[in-house]
């Protein structure tokens, strides 16, 4: 809680807790920012900054900064402005320009969507504060100059836990994707000392055509590099370099449900799997099983004809709901 006074071009504040304060004034080149202590009551003078419309963030270039105010997070990412009027982003309109402006809508087969996503705030473009600039200023900055745009965002981290199975489990899997035009189809957030998440798997994408990668799947490794403690920035670039050949290794931890009906079964079970359509199950058939069947009473006896799974894709839609049970179709 605070009490504050203006005083022409100062301002009275008082604090009852410790807060961070960012308070930007009428225009773009006032600001002040400090650390303020319980108790404490101060007049500050409103100041110019020297670098015109280029203002600090919160985010300060540093990956995973709690929001705590909001439960949302900052980090750095560098988008590359190559065939800009693909990315079609679209903003959510704003009566109050000095909040950054969100992103509403992005085309989500364009190469955008493997950085940015809907309730992505953008809060600098290549150091230059978007508070106060309208939508079309900011989608003008993003369009214009060579190279990659640096941009500070503010975003918000969905809760992958599985609300489903009795006991969530994890496993390792290497997965070999192909790059297309750069890009592996799919969005990472967290970095440093969070784990990097898949957030967003671009549909028809490089990574999407695997079928073995999903949003909440963790990102450890691109080929031989270890991606643990690397912001969100060094992640893309190592991504962006990966491999000449096109071809990469993307190491990822994901998890395998077990649902109470599969954890204590006494006998045949109906399993129900949820697959989106045209996703493959993963599993892989035969005619014969290399199980030892209960029914059998010596090796000279035949298995009951039948489909049997002879194995399990690692990573794909049935290892994730995985009985490790023998499973006669």
């Amino acid at each position: 809680m605070l009490k504050k006074t203006y005083l022409g071009n100062s301002i009275n504040v008082t604090f009852s807790h410790n807060i961070y304060l960012w308070l930007i004034g009428r225009s773009m080149e006032q600001g002040f920012q400090g650390v303020i202590h319980v108790g404490t009551s101060i007049t500050a003078q409103l100041f110019a900054s020297n670098d015109g419309d280029r203002a600090m963030s919160p985010a300060q270039s540093e990956d995973s900064g709690l929001a705590a105010d909001r439960g949302t997070s900052y980090a750095t990412i560098s988008l590359p402005r190559e065939n800009a009027s693909s990315m079609a982003i679209v903003f959510a309109e704003r009566t109050d320009l000095s909040f950054p402006p969100v992103i509403a809508s992005i085309n989500a087969y364009g190469p955008a969507s493997d950085f940015l996503a809907p309730g992505d705030r953008l809060h600098q473009i290549d150091g230059i504060s978007t508070q106060g600039l309208t939508n079309n200023h900011v989608l003008s900055i993003l369009h214009q100059n060579d190279g990659p745009a640096v941009i500070e965002i503010e975003y918000c981290l969905p809760d992958y836990i599985s609300q489903n199975s009795l006991c969530v489990t994890s496993k390792l899997a290497q997965i070999t994707v192909e790059k297309e035009n750069g890009c592996f189809g799919l969005t990472l957030r967290g970095g440093g000392e969070c784990q990097l998440i898949v957030t967003n798997v671009r549909p028809h994408g490089p990574a999407f055509k695997t079928g073995r990668i999903k949003p909440g799947d963790r990102l450890l490794r691109v080929d031989n590099i270890s991606l643990i403690n690397k912001t969100l920035l060094e992640a893309q670039q190592i991504l962006k370099c990966g491999s000449v050949s096109g071809y990469t290794n993307l190491t990822i931890e994901y998890d395998v449900s077990v649902m109470q009906s599969v954890e204590f079964s006494m006998g045949p079970l109906l399993i129900e799997i949820e697959r989106p359509m045209n996703d493959k199950l993963g599993l892989i058939l035969s005619n014969y099983s290399t199980f030892q069947h209960n029914d059998l009473n010596s090796i000279d006896d035949i298995n009951p004809a039948g489909v049997y799974v002879a194995s399990i894709l690692a990573a794909s839609i049935a290892d994730r709901n995985r009985t490790d049970t023998m499973i006669k179709l």
